[in-house]
């Protein structure tokens, strides 16, 4: 017997609920991967962040800093440039470590769209599809800044 014999046969217990938010869980259409299907899934958040961090090169944002900003209040990428200060509320925080990660927050005035777009982590849109699809122009071109300054 082979050892893929040996899975096949197997009957495997799956979860249907995800463990973090209770959520369904479903398989993908090829059945490989168990996936959350509820989009404000703590740990869906807390991967996008980190996946963000990471593209983006920022140092210090790890799992743990992530389940911090949740924990704060983030709910998505965006919230993260908001929710950073409210981290020196919590233990391991203090003004010099809250200043670290927002230095790494502003570093990049410029980021590509695709690689923003691709931090979003949208199955089967990398980096690379997304830069066929939009350029490699930086997000800075894309924005109207006259409008976002009015909307303030």
């Amino acid at each position: 017997m082979s050892n893929l014999d040996m899975f096949k046969n197997k009957n495997w217990n799956l979860p249907t609920v995800c463990p973090k938010c209770g959520a369904p869980l479903e398989l993908n259409d090829n059945h490989t991967r168990l996936f959350c299907t509820a989009d404000d899934c703590p740990s869906k958040i807390g991967g996008r962040i980190v996946r963000y961090a990471a593209l983006l090169d920022f140092r210090g944002f790890g799992p743990a800093v992530a389940n911090d900003l949740i924990q704060v209040g983030c709910s998505n990428i965006s919230d993260i440039y908001s929710k950073v200060d409210s981290l020196i509320q919590l233990d391991g925080y203090g003004a010099r470590s809250i200043e670290k990660l927002k230095k790494y927050l502003t570093k990049k005035k410029e980021v590509k769209l695709p690689l923003f777009l691709s931090a979003y982590g949208i199955r089967g849109f990398g980096e690379k599809t997304i830069e066929k699809i939009v350029g490699e122009d930086p997000l800075v071109k894309h924005i109207d800044w006259a409008a976002v300054r009015n909307d303030a």
